[in-house]
């Protein structure tokens, strides 16, 4: 409770337009009777009835600025829970910019995040997370996404919702206080049913993605343009340029060119239709 002596000014307001509503009232009863026999003129009775409308009008408004005072002086707490810090003492004097205290909420954690631009546009409501603290992890559901970024870091705020236990169960919830720090994952876009080859298969060249395939017939590698799209920090998605009959390479190196003739170091019955390790020609070693 915040003690105010604006209460005190707004209800003596409250109470005169309260009284003077009331004697408008009663002199309009009054009137009412006198005009009805005869008494005075339709013009004179309307004023009574325009003064009751004024009295009921400066009621209303001494009623409203009275009840805004009295909700201002109670401060309730939006959430039911535990108070985790408070910054203020009795007596002590506040403004709307004071933090008066942290609650910890019952039931599920909220993590709040920012986010670049590009990965906004793909998240939405519903869409999960993972959360990591102190090697326990917790899975959480995204139910804020913003639309304005925030004027001093240009990122756009996002809001999750911790389920109620962690992956570890109620002792890893435990071991997330109110205000950790964690490192969180989200996904920020995926591919299903994709071709995919190691990422360091890939060579770029003025710009262009390449990468070497090999010919059974001649024994050489050919190079060849593809277009990527998503990958990590083992795999990258093929668009287009091979298909998965293809035989690519996994490892290359400044002295290949289009044309090189090589031949198989090893292969195993996982990688024959997709990657193989080579050796040119003229560097290859015999194998026993």
């Amino acid at each position: 409770m915040i003690d105010t002596k604006q209460i005190e000014s707004a209800k003596s307001s409250l109470d005169s337009a309260s009284l003077a509503l009331k004697q408008a009232q009663e002199e309009l009863s009054r009137q009412a009777i006198l005009y009805a026999g005869g008494g005075i003129s339709q013009q004179v009775y309307q004023q009574y009835q325009d003064a009751v409308q004024s009295a009921q009008i400066s009621y209303d408004n001494a009623k409203v600025n009275y009840d805004n005072q009295v909700s201002y002086s109670w401060i309730t707490a939006p959430i039911s829970g535990t108070v985790e810090v408070s910054d203020v003492e009795v007596f002590d004097q506040v403004s709307a910019s004071n933090q008066l205290c942290v609650i910890s909420g019952e039931g599920a954690k909220v993590v709040s995040f920012s986010v670049t631009e590009r990965i906004r546009k793909h998240l939405a409501e519903g869409d999960s997370i993972v959360v990591e603290k102190d090697g326990q992890s917790y899975e959480g559901t995204v139910y804020e996404v913003s639309s304005m970024a925030d004027s001093s870091t240009g990122l756009f705020p996002v809001k999750a919702r911790l389920d109620e236990n962690g992956t570890e169960g109620e002792e890893a919830e435990s071991s997330l206080p109110t205000g950790s720090m964690v490192k969180l994952y989200v996904i920020s876009d995926s591919a299903e049913d994709v071709l995919t080859v190691p990422v360091d298969s890939v060579y770029y060249d003025g710009g262009l993605s390449y990468v070497y395939t090999y010919d059974d017939e001649t024994s050489s590698l050919h190079k060849v343009e593809v277009e990527t799209g998503l990958y990590d920090s083992e795999w990258i998605e093929i668009k287009a340029g091979v298909d998965e009959s293809d035989k690519v390479l996994t490892t290359w190196s400044s002295e290949l060119y289009d044309g090189t003739v090589v031949r198989i170091k090893e292969q195993t019955a996982e990688t024959e239709n997709a990657a193989i390790e080579i050796e040119t020609a003229e560097t290859a070693v015999p194998q026993a």
